[in-house]
């Protein structure tokens, strides 16, 4: 997903087989928050550590598992210049 300068985005899954790989625009210390818009039909899974995207544009988490976002639920992501991607910090139901 390419994204612009700025730090909230909602997002509209119509597909049952949508999923997310990464996301451009990384810089160390930056926060943005992803929602699943509440008129999306299917939850969207953050696919962990995919090679669909390149390196610097990943999603990475501690459990090594994809992480949902749930229909009308929110992600608020960090990303790490240490480990190079992007960080879920919270989640918000």
């Amino acid at each position: 997903l390419v994204i612009g300068r700025g730090h909230y985005f909602e997002l509209t899954v119509n597909g049952a087989n949508a999923g997310l790989t990464g996301i451009t625009g990384g810089e160390p210390g930056r926060l943005i928050i992803l929602k699943n818009v509440s008129g999306s039909a299917n939850s969207l899974p953050l696919i962990y550590n995919s090679s669909a995207s390149t390196a610097g544009n990943r999603f990475l988490n501690r459990s090594g598992a994809n992480l949902t976002l749930p229909i009308g639920g929110a992600r608020v992501l960090l990303y790490s210049g240490e480990l190079q991607g992007w960080v879920p910090i919270a989640e918000v139901p």
